[in-house]
């Protein structure tokens, strides 16, 4: 266990066994924290698990978690979402870096949940060439990636840094919100 290193989880809606389960998994590569959090009833799902890892999503992450933990990871969310049933899961994984990604799985359909989860193993190359310096606005510091069901891609939504919100639209970042 790396003591320096600690991992976050909140839930709702999740079986004691399916907590300690994660736990455990995370517990092997991390020092854990978790937290039971209220159930939001406006985001209409049965369940919410939210990771935070304390590692940069690259190759390095896949590398230190190990293949092992990593896949046993995705089934542990698989079968939650499978217990669920058609009220789904929502997955939120965070990780640090410059900019620190996050990434939102929320859906209701089974098969596309799944889908979802198998293409986050591939994700790190493109990611690297969407997050390109030149590519990002100045100064970005946080870039959100949701799940696309329309396209069965994952998509870059939003990124802030200074006091922006952009919007990620047509290939460009675009300004929505000014906190200054």
């Amino acid at each position: 266990m790396n003591t320096s290193s600690v991992a976050t989880f909140e839930y709702y809606g999740i079986a004691p066994f399916e907590v300690e389960a994660l736990f455990s998994i995370l517990n092997g590569a991390f020092t854990v924290r978790e937290r039971k959090v209220e159930r939001n009833y406006e985001d209409n799902y049965a369940s919410m698990v939210n990771i935070s890892f304390p590692l940069e999503f690259n190759s390095n992450f896949f590398a230190v978690i190990g293949r092992k933990r990593w896949d046993m990871i995705m089934f542990l969310i698989k079968e939650m979402r499978r217990r669920t049933g058609k009220k789904g899961v929502m997955l939120v994984m965070r990780f640090t870096g410059n900019p620190a990604l996050s990434f939102t799985v929320a859906m209701h359909d089974a098969n596309l949940f799944e889908f979802a989860l198998e293409k986050m193993e591939i994700l790190d190359e493109l990611i690297s060439l969407q997050l390109d310096r030149r590519r990002l606005p100045e100064g970005i510091d946080r870039v959100h990636y949701q799940f696309d069901t329309s396209t069965s891609r994952w998509r870059p939504i939003e990124a802030q840094g200074n006091g922006l919100t952009f919007k990620y639209e047509d290939g460009e970042w675009i300004i929505v919100e000014c906190k200054n």
